[in-house]
């Protein structure tokens, strides 16, 4: 389903009533959401982790090279331990038989890892698609919580960035615009900011 643009909302009603909910369902956001996200190889920048991948009704993602290498040692431990133990120092058990590194690339089924783009800073009035590229990074849904709860992400008045806002981050949201835990209604919006993230701006 096509998303609407922005200019088709802002034909509909005045620019002030359009909510950033509403600003992150449109065309524009979408095309700029996924090309950063293409940009940073569907990963999280934090944990490394890659998108969900859904097919025929299967829920997956690759293994990460540390979760290969620790799978990999697991399953020699494992194989040395209960196939065979008179044997085991005689080899190194970090390192897997040849006959089953086949399984060195498996695939694991994981809970959903949902990519969000995160602004390393806000302008004041700025449509959430007006920045540069620069400014934006792909986070998992819960990296992106994290960096919100620990950091204050700087608001500037306008585009020159010389005068730095002291706004009030939502209690509820961190100042994320996100509650995760409600992903699967109205996209995790928060109720309390209506995803503006700060309290002045509600």
């Amino acid at each position: 389903m096509s998303k609407i643009s922005y200019y088709s909302l802002t034909e509909k009603k005045p620019e002030k009533y359009i909510s950033y909910l509403e600003k992150l369902s449109t065309k524009e956001w979408s095309e700029k959401r996924d090309s950063i996200i293409k940009r940073d190889k569907f990963t999280c920048n934090t944990c490394k982790l890659t998108a969900t991948i859904f097919e025929k009704d299967f829920m997956y993602r690759k293994k990460t090279e540390e979760e290969t290498q620790e799978y990999k040692k697991d399953i020699a431990n494992s194989f040395y331990n209960a196939i065979l133990p008179e044997f085991k120092s005689q080899y190194d058990k970090n390192t897997l038989p040849q006959f089953l590194t086949f399984q060195k690339n498996l695939i694991i089924k994981p809970e959903q890892i949902i990519l969000q783009v995160h602004h390393k800073y806000y302008i004041l009035n700025n449509l959430p698609w007006n920045y540069l590229d620069d400014s934006l990074i792909t986070l998992c849904d819960k990296c992106h919580q994290k960096i919100h709860n620990v950091s204050d992400i700087p608001i500037y008045s306008d585009n020159s960035m010389e005068v730095k806002l002291d706004y009030t981050k939502c209690g509820t949201c961190n100042g994320s615009g996100y509650i995760p835990e409600y992903h699967y209604y109205m996209n995790g919006i928060c109720f309390d900011c209506s995803g503006n993230k700060y309290i002045e701006l509600k």
